[in-house]
């Protein structure tokens, strides 16, 4: 069974980092690498984060509250999926997206997003990767407690990187959502090598 091994170094005076299940303060570059992913993302919202190789889906979990100004709080949680070996087409397509003439976009035919999901598109792009994500709004419950919620992948061919966040925003209160937030996260993201050992971490350090 492959092993989860979380270090933590410090290297903000005025900052404190922690294990598993506790904030670290000021910016920070996480760097993870499970299954076939290795990456660095750099964290400004002083999230919390959990690596988790147990059983057969292997996640590394984000959460923080991106939006402290909220009339109506909330906490985000985004679980990133390591979908290397899937190759990128199906991995894409299993999140719900296809090229398109070369790019990347929404499912169509009957996978397409309903009309009252709402849905909404986004290119993503940083250095060395490109990809694509979506928001969608709950549909079932009070209207009131509707969510909305947040789907992307991310690849530079050799690797590639899925995830999903359930709750970026209650859907009736859209100028509160948090999607530009996790799109900045995503930016962030730099693939650095395939692993060549099934050994799996997650390392913070000041940038």
């Amino acid at each position: 069974m492959k092993y989860l091994l979380i270090l933590i170094t410090l290297a903000l005076p005025s900052a404190f980092v922690c294990a598993k299940g506790k904030p670290v303060l000021g910016p920070v570059v996480h760097e993870v690498r499970f299954d076939a992913c290795h990456y660095r993302v750099t964290d400004t919202f002083n999230g919390w984060i959990d690596l988790n190789t147990e059983g057969s889906t292997h996640t590394f979990s984000y959460i923080a509250n991106l939006n402290p100004k909220a009339k109506r709080p909330f906490e985000t949680s985004i679980q990133f999926y390591c979908d290397s070996n899937k190759g990128m087409d199906k991995a894409f397509f299993d999140m719900g997206m296809q090229r398109t003439t070369g790019k990347w976009a929404l499912k169509d035919g009957d996978d397409k997003p309903l009309a009252e999901e709402h849905a909404v598109f986004y290119t993503l792009q940083s250095t060395g990767w490109n990809g694509g994500g979506y928001g969608l709004d709950q549909t079932w419950g009070e209207p009131k407690d509707r969510t909305r919620s947040f789907a992307f992948c991310l690849t530079n061919g050799p690797q590639t990187l899925c995830g999903y966040s359930e709750v970026v925003g209650y859907a009736k209160r859209p100028h509160e959502w948090v999607i530009p937030q996790v799109i900045k996260l995503l930016q962030s993201i730099e693939f650095i090598d395939v692993p060549v050992t099934d050994k799996a971490s997650a390392t913070a350090a000041a940038p």
